[in-house]
């Protein structure tokens, strides 16, 4: 007897910035193999895949994923790459350059700016455009910025 399959739509993000929070990443497929982009600029690169969960005003646990090339090193990053641009946005303190992991990027937050676009068979997708730090509450900033009297 065969079995009938609904496929579900893919209900995109509404472009706009959310706040986000990096909850994993990884640089291997569910079968192990090795995650790679497209070879339309030459050869294939090795990635890593990170997932966002967003803040949306009415849903909960929506996800949107970013891929970013591999540096040769951490050590090597420019601070114009994706990778450096995203680390900061998450750890604002962290120096790029330095030697840091991305594990102490987990579990940290920012805002995305979810942007439009359209594929190469004409499909609309959403992506991570830019990535912005958290602005500190207004009582964080009060607070840090209070005089205290002698």
């Amino acid at each position: 007897m065969a079995r009938i399959v609904e496929r579900s739509e893919f209900e995109p993000i509404e472009p706009g910035v959310y706040p986000a929070e990096l909850i994993d990443y990884s640089d291997t497929r569910p079968d192990g193999t090795p995650l790679m982009s497209g070879a339309r600029f030459g050869e294939p690169k090795p990635q890593w895949r990170f997932v966002f969960e967003v803040d949306l005003p009415d849903e909960d646990g929506r996800t949107i994923s970013a891929w970013i090339n591999k540096p040769l090193s951490m050590e090597n990053i420019a601070p114009n790459a994706n990778l450096a641009l995203m680390a900061q946005a998450l750890m604002p303190s962290i120096a790029i350059g330095a030697d840091w992991d991305l594990d102490d990027l987990l579990h940290k937050r920012c805002r995305i700016q979810v942007e439009t676009f359209k594929r190469e068979d004409g499909t609309e997708g959403t992506k991570i455009g830019k990535y912005y730090p958290l602005k500190r509450d207004r009582a964080e900033k009060s607070e840090k910025t209070a005089t205290v009297p002698f």
